[in-house]
């Protein structure tokens, strides 16, 4: 993630105020001890819309973490294990 891509998703600011917008994040562990999906979007955007950022994290077989891709902008969270991810 780009700092543009970054101040897109973390710093709204709301009209007329100086303080940032809230942001939502979800986690899901996939079933496994360690975060496999990371979500991010605007406070109040529900989980099936398709204004999501969504991160991908990567483990080798002895569970240590290795890299993390993402998806397109604008994606579901409900739908993270269907999203490509580069």
């Amino acid at each position: 993630m780009d700092a543009q891509e970054w101040n897109g998703i973390f710093q709204h600011r709301s009209p007329g105020h100086g303080n940032p917008v809230g942001v939502a994040r979800r986690i899901d562990y996939a079933g496994t001890n360690d975060p496999v999906y990371i979500g991010f979007a605007r406070a109040g955007v529900a989980e099936t819309d398709p204004l999501w950022y969504v991160e991908f994290l990567e483990y080798d077989a002895d569970g240590r973490y290795i890299k993390s891709t993402f998806s397109a902008k604008n994606v579901t969270w409900s739908g993270r294990g269907t999203h490509a991810y580069s």
